[in-house]
């Protein structure tokens, strides 16, 4: 599930040294699909709402589809998936053998696939769940006060964010 982060809003350039994480570049490139100022992360919880894997490095106009190309989990799936397992994705989520989600329009016409459309939403929503209660315990989540000025700003902005999650998940 895609987890964006508000960041103070500012009109110039902000440090783009990671141009290789960022999906586009200058200041255009930090407004999410919303028009808010944002970083975007992917997040996996397990069953439990703890968060087992976070995938960041990205601004806001990244789609979780972008941002989750960049996850170890993605690029090397042998490596973290055994036959059978597999992650719930939402429909921003790139499809895979390892990564299901929703039958979209035109596929979802028979009865058989729009039950497994509610089934997997009845599912899903425990990670939304888990990113509500994360963003409930740490408040900054919702809008962190940082400039990104210079490189260690980005880092610190996708420090914290990791230090809520693994807090969370504690």
């Amino acid at each position: 599930m895609g987890l964006t982060i508000v960041l103070e809003q500012q009109t110039e350039p902000p440090f783009l040294g990671r141009t290789n994480l960022l999906y586009t570049n200058g200041v255009g490139a930090y407004y999410d699909r919303k028009g808010r100022y944002s970083l975007n992360a992917v997040l996996i919880c397990d069953w439990d709402g703890l968060f087992i894997s976070v995938v960041q490095g990205c601004t806001g106009a990244a789609p979780d589809a972008f941002v989750q190309t960049l996850a170890n989990w993605h690029r090397y799936p042998q490596m973290y998936f055994s036959d059978g397992q597999y992650l719930l994705g939402d429909k921003g989520m790139k499809y895979t053998s390892w990564v299901i989600g929703q039958f979209l329009k035109p596929e979802s016409t028979t009865s058989e696939r729009r039950n497994f459309n509610v089934q997997l939403a009845r599912v899903r929503v425990r990670s939304e769940h888990a990113i509500g209660v994360l963003k409930g315990r740490f408040a900054s989540l919702k809008e962190l006060r940082i400039r990104l000025n210079v490189k260690n700003d980005f880092d610190y902005a996708a420090s914290w964010v990791l230090a809520c999650c693994v807090l969370h998940s504690a």
